[in-house]
C-alpha cells in the first residue's frame, strides 16, 4: 500500500513541480517607503481573516495586500516591555494576536479592540519573561517560562492563572512541553510527571510521586504523541509511557538507549519516529513491538547523533537539524539518510544565529532554511536541495540565503524576511503555461517578437517573426528548420520579407502575406519542398495586387482566395492555370467602400459562408454567393451611440465558434458578438462585453475558441476565458505576471489539434492547455479596513464612534451631521491584488451595484436620516466574482428635533393645539357667523336706506325745483310764499337725512386724510350754528373753550359731522328751557371734548347697543329717528383712533365726551396726513342753503336740441317743461332709446339720468363718445347718486358736466348755458385753427387758453380728417360736400349735424373758410396773381373770391399783400 501511495505521490511531484533549475515566479519587495515599519522581519503569521502579520524591530505590521498598519505598545504604565522589537507572534483561536518581544515579555493584541493587554496573573510584581507560547485549538493559550512554571489563558477575556509549585498546581516548575488532545484535554509536561487539566479544568497526576495512578514516581516527560486512543509520552532512560483513554491505565515500552526521549513523531500507521538526546534516533514498530536504532555507529550516513528539531513531510520523510551546517532527511520508506548541505558564505556561518525552520506550502512544495543558511526549496525527482535565488555568486542571486523568517500563505506565495533588508513577496507562475523561444538571443527586440502562427495539414507549425525569419516547428514544437527563398526547409532563413499572415487552402497551398513585399504562393513538391511564386503590386497592372502590406488571407466555402491589404482593401484572387489576377477596387470589385475599407486587418467568414471583412474603420460584410464581383454589396456597420452597434471601428479579429456563434474583436471596443441576423445572415444587432462585464480591457487583440468552446482572448498584457453558457469571463493573473515587459501581438493566436493554444507575443510564443488552465476560485476574505468621516479616521475606543475595529463591526449609528462618511475595503487575495474589481451598494441609498473596478473607498455625502446597509464585494485576483459579500448596518440617526419622542411631543402639542384651536374656531366662528350675520344684517339695512335715498331724491326733486319756480315767481303772493318757504325748509332737512345716510356708506370705504385744526376755534365754530335753533327752542347754550391754541390732527369734514350729529342729538332731544354744555378741555396726551345735555336720557339696558347701526332708543314718536347718526360718530372716532365715551340717567341727561390723541404717532399707515394751514368753519345748520352764481347768457338764435334720457316719466316731464321755452326738447325712457335718438337726431346736448333700466347711463355715455357722429354732444348727468367715487367715475367716462338730485331748475339752466357757451369757444377754437399755419395771428376770447384741455381727441382726429380732405382737393372744382362725407364714412345729414356742431359752420361754410386760409397762406408764400391763387384754392370766380375773402379778413386780397410787404 506504501508503496503504491509513494508512486502516485512521485507521479504528482513530477507533474507539479519542474525539473528547471529554478521555479518561474515573480518577486514583489516591500520596505520602508511602502509602509512597513522596519526592514527586519523576526516573524510571518496569516490570521483567520486572512491578514498578513509581520514582527520587525520596529512594531508589529499588518498588512492587507495594500498598505501596513504599524502597531506598537503604547507608552503607559501598564506596559513593562521596554522594547518594540519583536521576535514571534502566535495567533489564538479568537483571532487575538500574541506577541513575544525581545525582552521576552508577552502581551495580547486584540485586532477587534485594537488594544494590547499585559497578561495579570497574580504575579505579586514579579516579572514573568516567557520562553514560549502554545496556542491550543480549544482557545486555552500557556505561557511556558524557563522554570518558573506557566501561565494558563482561559478565554477570550485573557483571563489568567498562574501555574506553579508555589499556588500547589504543578508538580514542578521545569515544563517541557503542553500537547492538548483531541478531547481537548492539556497534558503538562514537567520534570516531575505530568499534569493532566481535562476540558472540565480538572486535573489529575501522572507519573507522579502523588499520583492516584500507577506508577506512582516522579518521571520527567519531555515529548507526546496521540495515537488514535493512546497518548505516548517520552521520558528519560530510553522510556516511553502510553496512556489508554479506554482503561485509564499506563504502560510502559523501554529501549536499549539510556537516554532521554526527545520527541515522538508519527511516520506511518504502525511506525513511530523517536529522537533521543544525544544518540541519534529509533523507529519503534507497533505491529511486532520492535526498535530500530539510526545513530553515528548504526548508519554511517547520519553526520551527527544530535537532532535539535524534526518535521514529518507529507510522504512520511524526516528532517532533521542537527548541530552540523545543512538539513538531513530520513526516507522511513527505505530506512535511508541523505544529508543536503547547500552553498553559503562560511563568514555567514560566524556573524548570525542558527535559524532552522523547515515547512510545506499547498502544492506540497518542501522549503527549508537549514542550519547556517541556504534557504532553499527540495527537488524530490533529482533529490536535491535547490538554492532559490541566493545562490551566492550565482547570475540568478537576488537576495541573502540567511533569513530570519519565511511563511507560505493559503494561495501558496511565498513571504521572505531576508537579511538583505526587506520583505519579498514571491508568486509562482502556473506550470502548465510555458513559453516557446524562437531565438536563443532573448533581449533582441525582433528575433522573438511573432507575428502569424499556424498549423498546417501537416501538423507543422509555421511563426513568422519580425527578423524576417519563417520557423517550422513539429507538433511537439520541435523547431524543424527555417523557411527560405528557394521553398526549402533548413538552417538557411533567407526568407525576403516579414510574415503578417500565414494560411493554407484546400489544395494544400500555403499563403504568406508579408508587410512590404505582397503575397507569396507555396505549392508544395514531393520531396517535402515548396515552389515559391511571389505576387506584389504593380502601378501598370490595375488586376495586379492592390497593396503591397497583407494581414490577411482567407479561403471561402467556394474555395476562393481572398487577400486582405493595408491600404489597398481586400483582393479575390481568380486563378486560371498559371495566370493569377486579383479583383480589387481599381477594376471589378467596383462597389468596395475603399474609402473605409482601405486598411484591411482580418477576413473571416460566419455560419452561412458571409464574408465578414475588418478594417480599420468598421466591419464590412458581404455575401460569398454571387456570380460576378461587381454585383457584391457590401454591408458597413460602424460604432454608433446606441446598444446594438459596435463600440469602435479599428477590427482586429474576427472568430466564428463551432455553435455559430461570431465573435468580432475591436481595438477600444471590448469584444462584439452577432447577436441578431436578416435571412441572408447579415448582422443587425450586435451586443458588446467590456471592462464592466469581466474584460480586464477594452483593447482586445485576438480572439479564438479552445477545444471545450470557450473562447480566449487577448489584450495587452492578459488573456480573458469566456465561458459562451455563461458568459463569465475569468482572468489570469498568472499570465499577466508572466507577461510583464512584454505584450501579446494583433492577431496571433492558433488552436493545434492536441488542443494546445499558442499565442504570439513581443518575446516568443505563449501555449498552453486551456483545459490545463488553472480556475483560480479562491474566495478572499472581503475586509473593511478603514472608516472615515470627513476624511478623517475615526480611532477605536470606548469613547469614539467605533468601539471595536471597522472589520468586527456589525452597525455603526450616526448622528445626523455625521453623513459625510469613507469606509475602505480590501479582497485579501495575495496573488495579484491589483487585479481585483470591488462593487459595492448602499441599500435604502443606491438602486443598482456601483461597480467600482479596482477603487477600494466608496464615498457617501448628505445622507438623510433613516436606516442603510452598505454591501461591498469583489473578485479574486483573476477577476472572478467571489462568495464574499459583507454588509454593515449604518443608522443616521435624526436631529433631536426629529426623533421619535420629539415626535411624540409634537404629536401632544399638536392635539393641545388642535383641541384648542378647534374649540377656538368654533367660538370664533359662533362669534364671526354672528358677526356676519349682524354685519349682512346692518349692510342690508344700509343698502336698503341708501337704495331708499336715492329713490327718495327723484320726488324730493319733483318737489323742491316746482317749490323753487313758484316762490321765484313775483306773481306768486306772499302767504303763498310763507308756506312753500317752510315746504322748502321741511324738504331741506329730509335730504339732510338722505345724505347722512349715504354720508354713512361714504365713510365705510372712504380713508380720511387729517391736517391740523385748532380744536377750540374749531368747535365754538360748529356750536355757533345752532345759537338760532337753541334761540328759537329756549334751550340754554354754552361752550366753554379750556384749551385755547391747543391744536389736534383731524379730517376737518369727519370731525364737523361728529360734532353736528352730537349737537344735533342734544337738541333734538333736550326739551325747552334745558341746557346743554359743550367743553373743550386738555389732558395730557389727550384733547377732551365734552357734550353734555339735560335731555331724556339712555337707560343703561340700551347703553351696549348705541352705537349700532340702525338701533333707535327714542320712545317720543314725534321725533324719528334713524339710528345712524351715532353709529357715523363711532366709525369716524375709530377711524381717528380716538375713543368716546357715553354718559348717561334716564331723565338727567347724557355726556358724550370725545378723546382724540394729540400728534399723529397713533395715525394707521392708510391715514393721509396734509400739512396744511388750520382749519375754521362757519357754516349754520338750520336750513338747506345752496347758493349759485347764474352766469348772464343771451339766449341763441338757433334753438339748441336737447335730449332729455329719464326713467322717472313724472321727473322727464318736468325737465322738459322747465326748458322747453329756451330749447328744442326730445325725451327718451332709457339709455337704449336715448342712444338710437342720439344717433337719429344729432341733438346739441343730452341730459341723462345714471340709474336706469335696459342701457345704464354710464354705458350710455360710453356709447356716445366712442362713435364719431355723436363724440361731440355735449352731455350732463343727473343722478341721485352722490358720492365722490361715482362723481370721478362720471367724469372719467366723458360727461361735461355732473348734477346730483335734487336740484335747482336755475342751477340746471346755468350749467347749460355755460356748456353750450364752453361748445361755442370749441368751435371757435376749430374755426380759428383751420389748417396748419396762419399768417395772421387772429385775436380769440381770453378764455381759449383753457380750451384745448377741454378738446375730445376723437373730435380732433374728426376735424383734422375734414380739414386735410379738402386741402388734398382744393382745387377740385366739383368738389362736393357727399364727397367729403363719402370720405369719411357718414352720410350727409349726419356730416353735416357733426360740423356744424364742432364748428358753428355748414359743410360748405366751413370748406369755404378752409379755402380763404389756403389762399391767405399761398399769397403769403408765392408770387402769384389773386386770379391765378383763387383757381389754385377751388375758386371759378375771381370776384367772389374776393368777396369772401374780404369777409373773412376784413380786406381785399391785394391790401392783404401790400400789408404783408409792409411788414417784412
Amino acid at each position: 500500500m506504501n508503496k503504491v501511495l509513494n508512486l502516485i505521490l512521485l507521479y504528482i511531484l513530477i507533474t507539479v513541480f519542474p525539473l528547471s533549475a529554478q521555479l518561474d515566479c515573480s518577486f514583489q519587495h516591500y520596505g520602508s517607503e511602502d509602509g512597513l515599519p522596519q526592514s527586519n522581519i523576526m516573524d510571518i503569521l496569516q490570521d483567520r481573516k486572512g491578514f498578513m502579520w509581520f514582527s520587525t524591530w520596529d512594531g508589529l505590521a499588518k498588512f492587507d495586500g495594500y498598505n501596513f498598519e504599524t502597531i506598537k505598545l503604547p507608552n503607559d504604565k501598564d506596559t513593562s516591555s521596554k522594547s518594540n522589537r519583536i521576535d514571534k507572534i502566535y495567533e489564538d483561536k479568537y483571532g487575538n494576536i500574541w506577541v513575544v518581544f525581545y525582552d521576552h515579555m508577552v502581551y495580547r493584541y486584540n485586532p477587534k479592540t485594537e488594544i494590547f493587554k499585559s497578561i495579570d496573573a497574580g504575579l505579586d510584581n514579579k516579572t514573568f519573561y516567557t520562553t514560549r507560547v502554545i496556542p491550543q485549538e480549544s482557545g486555552k493559550v500557556w505561557l511556558l517560562s524557563e522554570n518558573n512554571g506557566c501561565i494558563y489563558i482561559s478565554d477570550s477575556l485573557a483571563n489568567a492563572r498562574v501555574c506553579n509549585t508555589s499556588n500547589n498546581f504543578l508538580p514542578d516548575d521545569i515544563i517541557y512541553d503542553i500537547v492538548e488532545d483531541n478531547k481537548t484535554n492539556n497534558w503538562i509536561l514537567t520534570n516531575k510527571g505530568i499534569l493532566l487539566l481535562d476540558s472540565k479544568n480538572e486535573s489529575k497526576l501522572f507519573l507522579n510521586n502523588d499520583s492516584d495512578y500507577f506508577p506512582k514516581k516522579d518521571y520527567p516527560v519531555y515529548c507526546a504523541l496521540q495515537m488514535d486512543h493512546e497518548m505516548w509520552f517520552g521520558s528519560n532512560n530510553g522510556t516511553i509511557w502510553v496512556y489508554s483513554y479506554d482503561d485509564e491505565r499506563i504502560k510502559q515500552i523501554t529501549s536499549d538507549i539510556n537516554s532521554q526521549i526527545l520527541s515522538l513523531h508519527k511516520i506511518s500507521d504502525d511506525k513511530i519516529l523517536i529522537i533521543v538526546k544525544d544518540s541519534g534516533f529509533l523507529v519503534y514498530n507497533i505491529i511486532n513491538n520492535s526498535f530500530e536504532y539510526f545513530n553515528t555507529n548504526t548508519c554511517k550516513d547520519l553526520n551527527s547523533n544530535i537532532i535539535f528539531n524534526t518535521y514529518i513531510d507529507f510522504l512520511g520523510n524526516a528532517w532533521f537539524e542537527t548541530d552540523k551546517a545543512g538539513v538531513s532527511k530520513f526516507n522511513s520508506h527505505t530506512n535511508s539518510i541523505s544529508d543536503y548541505a547547500p552553498k553559503i558564505e562560511s563568514i555567514e556561518i560566524s556573524v548570525f544565529e542558527p535559524n532552522f525552520f523547515i515547512f510545506e506550502d499547498i502544492n506540497k512544495q518542501l522549503w527549508i532554511h537549514p542550519r547556517g543558511g541556504g534557504f532553499g526549496y527540495y527537488d524530490r525527482v533529482n533529490d536535491k536541495l535547490m538554492p532559490f535565488f541566493n545562490e551566492p555568486h550565482s547570475t540568478d542571486w537576488l537576495f541573502s540565503n540567511v533569513l530570519h523568517s519565511a511563511f507560505s500563505d493559503r494561495q501558496g506565495n511565498l513571504w521572505m524576511g531576508t537579511r538583505s533588508h526587506g520583505l519579498e513577496k514571491i508568486t509562482f507562475f502556473d506550470k502548465n503555461i510555458k513559453t516557446l523561444h524562437t531565438s536563443s538571443q532573448i533581449k533582441s527586440m525582433v528575433a522573438n517578437d511573432v507575428r502569424p502562427v499556424f498549423q498546417d495539414s501537416e501538423n507543422n507549425i509555421w511563426i513568422g517573426t519580425k527578423d524576417g525569419k519563417i520557423h517550422l516547428y513539429n507538433e511537439e514544437l520541435e523547431h524543424i528548420g527555417y523557411l527560405n527563398s528557394e521553398g526549402n526547409i533548413g538552417e538557411d532563413a533567407n526568407f525576403k520579407g516579414v510574415a503578417y499572415c500565414i494560411t493554407e487552402d484546400s489544395y494544400k497551398n500555403i499563403w504568406i502575406g508579408t508587410k512590404g513585399e505582397g503575397v507569396y504562393k507555396l505549392t508544395p513538391k514531393r520531396d517535402k519542398t515548396y515552389h515559391i511564386k511571389n505576387f506584389k503590386s504593380s502601378k501598370t497592372n490595375i488586376y495586379a495586387l492592390s497593396d503591397n502590406n497583407v494581414y490577411s488571407i482567407f479561403e471561402d466555402k467556394f474555395k476562393r482566395m481572398w487577400i486582405g491589404t493595408y491600404g489597398g482593401g481586400v483582393n479575390l484572387v481568380e486563378q486560371d492555370n498559371d495566370s493569377v489576377t486579383f479583383i480589387n477596387y481599381k477594376n471589378k470589385l467596383i462597389n468596395y467602400p475603399i474609402e473605409t475599407g482601405s486598411q484591411v486587418r482580418i477576413i473571416s467568414s460566419d455560419k452561412n459562408g458571409n464574408i465578414f471583412i475588418g478594417s480599420t474603420l468598421g466591419l464590412l460584410v458581404m455575401s460569398s454567393d454571387f456570380n460576378e464581383p461587381k454585383e457584391i454589396e457590401f454591408r458597413e456597420h460602424y460604432a454608433q451611440n446606441n446598444d446594438y452597434s459596435l463600440k469602435a471601428n479599428d477590427i482586429f479579429d474576427i472568430c466564428t465558434t463551432r455553435n455559430g456563434e461570431t465573435f468580432i474583436s475591436v481595438f477600444g471596443g471590448g469584444i462584439s458578438r452577432v447577436t441578431e441576423t436578416d435571412s441572408k445572415g447579415f448582422p443587425l444587432k450586435f451586443k458588446t462585453y467590456s471592462t464592466h462585464d469581466g474584460l480586464p480591457s477594452k483593447v482586445t487583440l485576438s480572439v479564438v475558441e479552445d477545444i471545450q468552446g470557450n473562447l480566449l482572448i487577448s489584450s495587452e498584457g492578459s488573456i480573458t476565458r469566456l465561458n459562451q453558457q455563461t458568459e463569465i469571463f475569468e482572468n489570469f493573473s498568472q499570465i499577466k505576471r508572466l507577461m510583464k515587459q512584454q505584450n501579446f501581438s494583433e492577431g496571433s493566436r492558433c488552436l493545434l489539434k492536441d488542443g494546445k493554444i499558442l499565442f504570439g507575443t513581443s518575446k516568443g510564443v505563449l501555449y498552453f492547455d486551456s483545459g490545463d488552465l488553472s480556475n483560480n476560485s479562491y474566495n478572499p476574505y472581503l475586509a473593511l479596513v478603514d472608516f472615515r468621516l470627513f476624511n478623517r479616521v475615526v480611532p477605536v475606543n470606548n469613547k469614539s464612534l467605533l468601539k471595536q475595529n471597522i472589520d468586527d463591526t456589525k452597525e455603526i449609528t450616526l448622528k445626523y451631521n455625521q453623513n459625510f462618511f469613507t469606509i475602505e475595503f480590501a479582497g485579501l487575495d495575495y496573488e495579484e491584488p491589483n487585479n481585483i474589481n470591488y462593487a459595492y451598494k448602499l441599500e435604502g441609498f443606491d438602486k443598482d451595484w456601483i461597480y467600482n473596478n479596482k477603487l477600494r473607498t466608496a464615498n457617501y455625502t448628505n445622507l438623510s436620516r433613516g436606516k442603510y446597509i452598505f454591501k461591498v464585494m469583489s473578485t479574486n485576483s483573476n477577476g472572478i466574482w467571489s462568495n464574499n459579500e459583507r454588509a454593515l448596518s449604518i443608522e443616521v440617526l435624526p436631529p433631536i428635533w426629529r426623533t421619535w419622542w420629539a415626535y411624540f411631543i409634537y404629536f401632544v402639542l399638536l392635539s393641545v393645539s388642535i383641541f384648542y384651536a378647534f374649540r377656538f374656531l368654533i367660538t370664533f366662528y359662533t362669534i364671526r357667523q354672528q358677526a356676519e350675520l349682524e354685519r349682512k344684517e346692518s349692510e342690508l339695512k344700509s343698502k336698503f336706506f341708501t337704495d331708499i335715498s336715492h329713490e327718495i331724491r327723484t320726488p324730493l326733486t319733483m318737489i323742491v325745483s316746482p317749490v323753487e319756480n313758484i316762490i321765484k315767481d313775483e306773481a306768486t303772493p306772499r302767504n303763498i310764499k310763507d308756506q312753500l318757504t317752510l315746504v322748502s325748509k321741511n324738504t331741506g332737512r329730509l335730504l339732510t337725512m338722505v345724505n347722512q345716510i349715504l354720508d354713512f356708506r361714504k365713510i365705510e370705504k372712504e380713508l380720511i386724510e387729517v391736517s391740523k385744526i385748532e380744536i377750540g376755534v374749531f368747535a365754538e365754530d360748529i356750536c355757533e350754528g345752532f345759537i338760532k335753533i337753541a334761540e328759537k327752542d329756549n334751550i340754554i347754550f354754552k361752550v366753554k373753550n379750556n384749551a385755547p391754541n391747543v391744536n389736534v390732527w383731524a379730517d376737518a369734514d369727519a370731525l364737523e359731522k361728529i360734532l353736528i350729529n352730537l349737537l344735533s342729538n342734544a337738541f333734538k332731544y333736550t326739551p325747552k328751557g334745558k341746557a346743554i354744555n359743550v367743553e373743550i378741555n386738555e389732558d395730557n396726551d389727550f384733547v377732551i371734548i365734552k357734550i353734555k345735555d339735560q335731555g331724556m336720557g339712555i337707560s343703561k339696558e340700551k347703553l351696549p347697543r348705541l352705537f349700532k347701526r340702525f338701533e333707535s332708543f327714542n320712545e317720543d314718536k314725534s321725533k324719528p329717528s334713524t339710528g345712524i347718526g351715532l353709529s357715523i360718530v363711532k366709525e369716524l372716532m375709530d377711524k381717528h383712533n380716538a375713543r368716546i365715551f357715553v354718559e348717561s340717567e334716564s331723565d338727567i341727561g347724557t355726556t358724550f365726551s370725545l378723546f382724540f390723541h394729540k400728534g399723529t404717532s397713533h395715525f394707521s399707515q392708510d391715514v393721509l396726513i396734509k400739512e396744511t394751514a388750520e382749519v375754521k368753519t362757519t357754516k349754520t345748520y338750520d336750513k338747506l342753503e345752496e347758493a349759485y352764481i347764474e352766469p348772464k347768457s343771451s339766449e341763441p338764435k338757433n334753438r339748441p336740441t336737447i335730449l332729455i334720457v329719464e326713467d322717472d316719466n313724472d321727473l322727464r316731464h318736468f325737465i322738459i317743461t322747465a326748458l322747453e321755452k329756451e330749447y328744442n326738447m326730445i325725451e327718451a325712457e332709457n339709455g337704449k332709446e336715448g342712444l338710437n335718438k342720439a344717433l337719429e337726431v344729432i341733438p346739441d346736448f343730452i341730459i341723462s339720468d345714471i340709474m336706469m333700466p335696459e342701457m345704464d347711463g354710464i354705458e350710455f355715455l360710453h356709447n356716445i363718445r366712442n362713435n364719431i357722429a355723436t363724440s361731440h354732444i355735449l352731455f350732463l348727468l343727473l343722478t341721485a347718486k352722490t358720492s365722490d367715487i361715482d362723481i370721478v367715475d362720471g367724469f372719467k367716462s366723458g360727461t361735461d358736466e355732473y348734477l346730483t338730485k335734487p336740484f335747482s331748475v336755475s342751477y340746471l339752466k346755468a350749467r347749460i348755458e355755460n356748456l353750450i357757451k364752453r361748445r361755442e369757444n370749441i368751435q371757435e377754437y376749430y374755426r380759428s385753427r383751420g389748417i396748419v399755419r396762419e399768417p395772421i395771428v387772429i385775436p380769440t376770447n381770453t378764455d381759449s387758453v383753457n380750451i384745448e384741455s377741454n378738446i375730445n381727441e376723437t373730435d380732433s382726429r374728426f376735424i383734422e380728417d375734414v380739414t386735410n380732405f379738402i386741402l388734398t382737393n382744393m382745387s377740385n372744382f366739383d368738389l362736393m360736400v357727399e364727397d367729403i362725407a363719402v370720405d369719411l364714412g357718414m352720410s350727409r345729414t349726419v356730416f353735416y349735424k357733426k360740423i356744424k356742431g364742432l364748428t358753428g359752420f355748414s359743410p360748405i361754410e366751413f370748406n369755404s373758410d378752409i379755402q380763404i386760409k389756403g389762399a391767405s397762406m399761398i399769397l403769403s408764400l408765392q408770387r402769384l396773381t389773386i386770379k391765378e391763387v383763387a383757381f389754385m384754392v377751388g375758386f371759378t370766380d375771381p370776384k367772389y373770391f374776393t368777396k369772401c375773402f374780404k369777409q373773412k379778413f376784413d380786406m381785399t386780397p391785394s391790401h392783404y399783400i401790400k400789408t404783408l410787404t409792409n411788414n417784412k
